[in-house]
């Protein structure tokens, strides 16, 4: 009997559905090793947005109250809660590049959670993850309120159609 994965059966179709899981996530940790390696070298085209966030995560350990010392809600909510995590782990020990390694963590978060949704079987839903995973919004690679966004957008829009498909 020859055990060769990759060839078909007359009228196997399981087979076909482990070699297309194979490839998938043969893919899927090419990309994600590709991401982290990624996160050590920066983007040229961040016009400084992506350092915008670890300010204010400084802002919030010197002292600055919430929605009162800074004008922009959405980046201080989300200053908030980086603070929150990063206050759990260390007293404002991070790097940028650990900020850039949190936000791999969200995209491939997100990225699962759409997976999931619109069911991981499916042809569409894992293109429509592994586009997700190689996009980065603005150029900005840090967990931003835009990247948090379109990641909700992203999540929001995968239970909508679900919703529709269901009905």
């Amino acid at each position: 009997m020859n055990n060769n994965i990759f060839q078909y059966r007359k009228h196997g179709t399981e087979d076909r559905f482990v070699i297309r899981n194979c490839i998938f996530f043969a893919v899927l940790s090419i990309l994600m090793c590709c991401l982290f390696a990624r996160c050590r070298y920066g983007f040229g085209i961040t016009f400084a947005d992506e350092f915008s966030q670890p300010a204010v995560i400084k802002r919030f350990f010197g002292g600055d109250r919430l929605l009162i010392d800074d004008w922009q809600p959405a980046t201080t909510l989300i200053g908030y809660f980086l603070y929150r995590c990063i206050s759990f782990f260390s007293k404002f020990n991070f790097t940028i590049l650990e900020l850039r390694i949190l936000y791999v963590v969200f995209q491939a978060f997100v990225a699962m959670i759409v997976l999931l949704i619109l069911g991981w079987r499916d042809l569409s839903s894992r293109i429509i993850a592994i586009a997700y995973l190689c996009s980065t919004p603005y150029g900005i690679m840090t967990i931003s309120y835009n990247t948090v966004a379109i990641g909700a957008f992203l999540i929001f829009s995968a239970l909508f159609f679900l919703n529709i498909i269901m009905l």
